[in-house]
């Protein structure tokens, strides 16, 4: 585990011993959240062989959740998981709207608050989980997005 990844950790009070950081279950609910749960496992297990280290899974916090919270490069990204058929009529990161923006940016900044953290880079991006015919997930794209405070 890399120094930058313990330091990360210890900040934000993170044990390093886990069971591990896939061991999220998605069990039980209607079809649609057993999909959203298998799309946000294949999203983090693909993440993790792409070199991303993966410090919390759904995390709720402030005003909603965070689907993943990882590490990469020496920065806190914050994850959006969205899923769609591959021949669907419109991207995954299309269906994040602004109000949800303003609810992801809300939450990471009580994230980052409540932990203590204080100048560590992040950013955010949209985990695009495209799904087969049988609605399993079977390829991943990475989209940065930028994040527009919603009214309130």
């Amino acid at each position: 585990m890399s120094t930058l990844i313990e330091q990360l950790r210890r900040l934000l009070g993170i044990p390093t011993r886990r069971k591990g950081p896939l061991g999220w279950l998605g069990h039980g609910g209607h079809e649609r959240h057993q999909i959203g749960w298998r799309a946000e496992r294949y999203a983090a297990e693909m993440l993790v062989g792409r070199g991303y280290h993966i410090l919390e899974r759904n995390m709720a916090i402030g005003p909603g959740e965070i689907d993943l919270i990882a590490e990469h490069d020496d920065e806190i990204v914050f994850i959006e998981v969205r899923s769609r058929a591959e021949n669907g009529m419109m991207r995954p990161v299309e269906t994040v709207r602004r109000k949800k923006r303003g609810q992801i940016g809300r939450c990471a900044r009580a994230y980052l608050r409540k932990r203590g953290v204080t100048g560590v880079r992040h950013h955010f991006e949209v985990a695009e989980v495209y799904l087969d015919e049988r609605r399993r997930p079977m390829r991943l794209e990475m989209v940065r997005i930028a994040l527009k405070q919603s009214r309130r």
